[in-house]
């Protein structure tokens, strides 16, 4: 049953369906068959479909909060260490698109039936973290003294936010607008 790699199948494929399907359209039926394993096999690593929903989901909250907890503890200037983690997280993106939509359904989507997983955390965090960067930024004189840290964190976060959408839309990942756009943002509020 320990089959080297499966694991790893089934959270490939159950990403893939829950991110197209929703959760209430996705059966352990379908997993079964797309992943070609045996009942058997899959409820050795995952009891039910809500153990399977919550493990996927998780699996990628947890991928873009490692990259966001990174940001946190780069030292430098607001902007690259912005820039840095913007293109970490374009290439996983880019990478990992069932992932992003996974994500943005869960974001915008509860479906009744679903286990609740708690989104919000992760993207307070995000902001958080983007508000520190820009505190940081202020504090060494990079950023204007009047920009309130919070709500740049909150345009920087929207803006892309909708980019990624935008991105994962029309399945074209243009790192430069992204990368473009931090700047127009820095050059408003630098202190020059």
């Amino acid at each position: 049953m320990n089959e080297p790699n499966l694991r790893q199948r089934i959270i490939d494929v159950a990403t893939e369906l829950f991110a197209e399907q929703g959760y209430s359209a996705t059966s352990m039926r379908q997993v079964v068959e797309a992943c070609s394993c045996s009942k058997p096999s899959l409820y050795y690593y995952f009891a039910n479909k809500e153990s399977l929903f919550s493990e996927v989901v998780g699996i990628h909250i947890r991928a873009t909060d490692g990259m966001i907890e990174e940001m946190a503890n780069k030292s430098g200037p607001a902007r690259d260490c912005i820039h840095e983690t913007l293109a970490e997280f374009a290439d996983w993106a880019a990478n990992n698109p069932a992932a992003m939509r996974l994500l943005q359904r869960v974001e915008t989507q509860h479906e009744e039936g679903a286990p609740s997983v708690n989104i919000a955390r992760a993207r307070e965090m995000h902001i958080r973290v983007m508000q520190d960067q820009l505190e940081r930024g202020k504090a060494r004189g990079e950023i204007r003294a009047d920009i309130d840290a919070f709500e740049g964190a909150l345009v920087i976060a929207g803006i892309l936010s909708f980019q990624f959408e935008m991105c994962l839309a029309n399945e074209s990942w243009d790192r430069e607008r992204l990368h473009r756009t931090i700047d127009m943002i820095f050059n408003g509020i630098a202190s020059v």
